[in-house]
């Protein structure tokens, strides 16, 4: 109990909330660059975050170091969050009023915060493709700029069609017994 206390305490000095922490220490643990985290995230890591898990999570220090370390291997220049779900959106054929929710979607799915074990929501399964298929022609050209995100994508796409397969073999045992 005296630990959360303190817990709490170092968050209030550095306003951020746990569940931001938790999706930090993931993102630290995949290695995946520091753009891929949110703004409010990034400012905190660079503004005290950083000293938060040296002496809060000393076992988590040097993953998330080096995460904020290789800030510079971010998201190639001129190009952003955005800028994919709007490519994703045209591949889709979607129009411009579910930018927002493509965005969205775009973004949890390649942070994991939409886990694809238990995604059966075609939208959200299309939109995973959609992005698998925006970033592979991306890491084409530059597979060094978009070496983690295609790592992401093409995990989260293939985990989502492993569990499909899973989920219908077991349907199919169910049907004879």
């Amino acid at each position: 109990m005296r630990k959360r206390v303190e817990e709490e305490k170092a968050l209030v000095v550095h306003p951020i909330n746990r569940e931001s922490v938790r999706s930090i220490e993931e993102m630290a643990k995949l290695g995946m660059p520091f753009s891929i985290l949110a703004k409010n995230q990034q400012t905190w890591l660079i503004r005290g975050g950083l000293e938060y898990f040296k002496e809060e999570k000393p076992y988590l220090y040097p993953l998330v170091e080096k995460l904020v370390e290789n800030r510079d291997r971010a998201i190639p220049e001129g190009d952003n969050m955005r800028s994919i779900a709007k490519e994703v959106r045209k591949k889709l054929g979607w129009d411009e009023e579910q930018s927002a929710l493509v965005s969205a979607w775009v973004e949890r799915i390649l942070r994991w915060k939409i886990e694809p074990f238990h995604v059966k929501s075609k939208k959200i399964v299309s939109v995973a493709r959609a992005l698998k298929d925006v970033i592979e022609e991306k890491y084409r050209k530059n597979p060094e700029g978009y070496r983690y995100l295609y790592k992401s994508a093409s995990e989260w796409v293939k985990w989502n069609e492993r569990m499909k397969m899973y989920r219908k073999g077991c349907k199919d045992d169910d049907d004879e017994g």
